[in-house]
């Protein structure tokens, strides 16, 4: 069993100063990646750092094809040219895999400080398509009908697309695995503390088409939200949209572990498996199972 080492790390100048500025840090994960142990320590006192204040970054070096990300983004676009009939073949369902249609969600935040200024109350203009684990059907959580853990809806007509995106959803969750130990370290466990954790991760994969278009009054691409899995990768495109929320409002749970609580504090939600919060959390923003105006 490896543990967590005791060190002396201080928090790198560069991170501290996009944290006092409220820049996103672009972090260098190459020496950590190839197995250097006093990497992984840095890392880790920086990734705590950046967590508990802006909440997100940028990673370089990750080991991730450039040449496969513009591929999947290329499969991506061709599955969005689609003519709507044809995308409405896939439409999502009970599960929340397969066509997302424009204006079929409303994405709320749960943040009190998001809530207050950004209230969404109109349906949000975009496309989407969502893949879970991609699944046999003769899957145990398949037969048993488990919520979101069905097959997956691949375009038929774009032959290309299935083996290239299950690539890079491959790619995408070796990388997250051997991010981990980092997130272990940060949160002052073990650094093999989530391997059994995450034996066969789970995850959701929302390929996205933001239409170029100059939206109504009141109306959003998206609502501002946080997300509802553990950790989110996002690749990088030269297209502007993303914003992020930092601490002072400027744009940019399940049970916590000991070390995210302070001494003599309660906890402030009650756990949750990751399973029911992805259910409630889909359920509520989507309407594909509901009559909604």
């Amino acid at each position: 069993m490896s543990v967590a080492l005791e060190t002396d790390f201080k928090i790198a100048p560069y991170i501290a100063r996009c944290i006092a500025d409220e820049e996103i840090p672009i972090v260098d994960v190459g020496d950590y990646l190839n197995g250097d142990i006093k990497a992984r320590e840095q890392l880790a006192v920086d990734l705590r750092a950046i967590q508990e204040s802006l909440g997100f970054f940028v990673i370089v070096n990750h080991g991730v094809s450039q040449d496969l990300i513009d591929s999947s983004f290329e499969q991506v676009a061709r599955l969005f040219a689609l003519p709507l009939k044809t995308k409405m073949k896939y439409q999502v369902g009970y599960h929340h895999i397969g066509y997302i249609p424009d204006r079929a969600s409303s994405v709320r935040p749960h943040d009190v400080k998001i809530s207050e200024s950004h209230k969404n109350h109109k349906k949000d203009v975009n496309e989407g398509w969502a893949f879970m684990r991609d699944r046999l059907p003769d899957d145990p959580k398949v037969v048993a009908n488990i919520r979101h853990r069905s097959t997956n809806k691949w375009p038929e007509e774009l032959p290309s697309f299935k083996p290239i995106l299950l690539e890079y959803q491959e790619s995408m969750t070796q990388l997250a695995l051997r991010m981990l130990p980092a997130y272990a370290c940060a949160l002052e466990m073990p650094a093999d503390y989530f391997d059994d954790k995450f034996t066969l991760p789970e995850f959701y994969n929302r390929c996205s088409w933001y239409p170029p278009s100059v939206l109504e009054t009141n109306y959003l691409s998206v609502g501002p939200h946080a997300d509802h899995s553990s950790m989110t990768y996002l690749p990088l495109m030269d297209v502007p949209g993303l914003e992020v929320m930092a601490p002072s409002g400027k744009w940019m749970e399940v049970a916590p572990l000991p070390t995210c609580v302070s001494p003599g504090d309660q906890p402030k939600y009650d756990p949750v498996a990751f399973h029911d919060y992805q259910v409630s959390y889909l359920d509520g923003n989507y309407f594909y199972l509901k009559d909604s105006n």
